[in-house]
C-alpha cells in the first residue's frame, strides 16, 4: 500500500475531559489521509462543544445513547477509508502511530495491530503491553484480545462481519476479532504505537452487573459451537476465569463459588494449572 484512505472512529459519550487529547493524537499524525469520523453516542456533557472548536476536518455523527458498538458501526458504515479503525475518547495515538501501521498491510495481511503503553488519568506511561505475535491458539484457547488500541484492519473484513456485535458491552472487540480469526491474516507492529487509559470510569476496573461480567463465557460458548479449535476445556475454564474476575469486583462470592465448581467439573488438571498461576501472584490478579 501506498497512502491510502485510512477513516478513524472516535465513539463519544461524556468524554469532555479526554477528547481533545485524543483528537490532537490523530489530527497531529505523520500521516496525513485520515478520514476523523466523531460519533456522538447521546452525551449530555461538554464533549460536543469542545470538539466544535476545532479548526480540523472532521465528520460528526449524532445517535441517541446506544452504546459504543453500535457508535463504531454507525462510524465505519459512513467511512470512506480503504483501511479503517478506532480510537476510545479516552485513548491516544503516537505520532507515527497510523504511518507505522499502514507500511506493515503486506502479504495479504486484513489486520495489524501494535504494542500499546498503559497510561493514567494525567497520561503518565505506567507500563507497557506486549502481547507477542498473533497466535490462533492463543487468541481462541488462552483468549488472548491480540488487537489494542491503534489497531487498522481492511474495511472488507468490516463488511463480511457485519461489524460489532451491538448486544455485547464488555468484548465486543474479543468477539470481533474471535470472528475476524477465521477469514483474516492478523500482523503485529513490534513498538508500542498507542496508549491505553486507565482512570476511575475505565470499562476494565469499574464494577459491571452479573450480566455483562459473564458476557465472555457466552461468546466462547458461542464460538466453539462452530469451531472445535484447539482445547475447548481450557478455553470455557479461561473464560470462566475472566467472569470471576468481574464477579470479584462487585464481590458477588457465591457466583464466583460456583463458577470454580463448574471448572472443576470441566477439567480439574486444566482448572489447576490455570487458578494456581494467579494464586502464586495475589489471589485473582490479572
Amino acid at each position: 500500500m501506498s497512502s491510502p484512505l485510512v477513516s478513524i472512529v472516535v465513539p463519544v459519550y461524556n468524554g469532555e475531559k479526554y477528547i481533545l487529547e485524543c483528537i490532537e493524537s490523530i489530527r497531529n499524525q505523520s500521516y496525513k489521509n485520515i478520514e476523523l469520523i466523531i460519533v456522538n453516542d447521546g452525551s449530555t456533557d461538554r464533549s460536543i462543544d469542545l470538539i466544535k472548536k476545532f479548526q480540523w476536518s472532521y465528520k460528526l455523527l449524532n445517535q441517541k445513547n446506544s452504546g459504543q458498538s453500535c457508535a463504531l458501526n454507525n462510524g465505519w458504515s459512513k467511512s470512506k477509508g480503504e483501511l479503517i479503525g478506532y480510537l476510545s475518547c479516552d485513548d491516544t495515538l503516537e505520532k507515527n502511530c497510523i504511518s507505522e501501521l499502514v507500511s506493515s498491510f503486506e502479504n495479504d495481511y486484513d489486520i495489524v495491530y501494535s504494542n500499546y503503553h498503559i497510561i493514567d488519568e494525567f497520561g503518565k506511561r505506567v507500563s507497557s503491553v506486549d502481547l507477542g505475535d498473533f497466535s490462533y491458539k492463543g487468541l481462541c484457547e488462552d483468549l488472548i484480545c491480540y488487537p489494542g488500541p491503534g489497531t487498522l484492519f481492511k474495511k472488507e473484513v468490516f463488511k463480511e462481519l457485519k461489524g460489532w456485535d451491538i448486544s455485547l458491552t464488555q468484548v465486543p472487540d474479543f468477539d470481533f476479532w474471535l470472528r475476524a480469526s477465521r477469514m483474516s491474516k492478523f500482523k503485529r507492529v513490534p513498538t508500542a504505537l498507542a496508549n491505553f487509559r486507565i482512570h476511575k470510569g475505565s470499562g476494565s476496573i469499574k464494577k459491571i452487573d452479573e450480566g455483562k461480567s459473564n458476557e465472555i463465557i457466552n461468546v466462547v460458548n458461542e464460538f466453539h459451537k462452530h469451531e472445535n479449535a484447539y482445547n475447548v476445556k481450557k478455553a470455557r475454564i479461561n473464560a470462566n476465569k475472566i467472569a470471576i474476575y468481574h464477579h470479584l469486583k462487585s464481590k458477588r462470592f457465591l457466583v464466583i463459588i460456583c463458577f470454580l465448581v463448574k471448572s472443576l467439573m470441566i477439567s480439574p488438571i486444566i482448572c489447576f494449572n490455570i487458578y494456581y498461576k494467579h494464586l502464586l501472584n495475589k489471589f485473582f490478579i490479572f
